[in-house]
């Protein structure tokens, strides 16, 4: 007997993955919806981008919007991380999984790296 997993149609945001409905015709009626319940003062502008991000999947014009959101978005975050200290990671294993040392001031040991006492010794 074989298994048949559960393939439905699904939007990626970052590392979640969204459901939509498998067929166009829905998708494309809940994605005017949402749109246009974007518009409403009473809901809000929250529905907006939901709604034209499901109408991205189907409509080849909001979808290179979308991909040229997605792409400037990315430089933009590129650039800020780059402007505020280099090429740090959030990762703070990083470095020792890169095979470079932490700093002596990193140790705790006052700035004295033991390579700058070699062969002093301390009584």
């Amino acid at each position: 007997m074989t298994e048949t997993r559960d393939k439905r149609a699904s939007i990626q945001l970052g590392r979640y993955a969204i459901p939509v409905p498998e067929t166009r015709w829905k998708r494309s009626l809940l994605g005017w919806c949402l749109t246009a319940a974007g518009l409403l003062p009473v809901v809000g502008w929250g529905f907006l981008p939901l709604g034209l991000l499901l109408l991205s999947v189907d409509n080849r014009t909001i979808r290179r919007g979308r991909r040229w959101l997605e792409v400037r978005w990315g430089r933009w975050r590129q650039a800020r991380k780059a402007s505020q200290g280099g090429e740090e990671s959030d990762d703070p294993g990083q470095k020792e999984r890169a095979g470079i040392e932490p700093g002596p001031k990193a140790l705790g040991n006052g700035g004295v790296s033991s390579r700058e006492d070699n062969g002093k010794m301390t009584a």
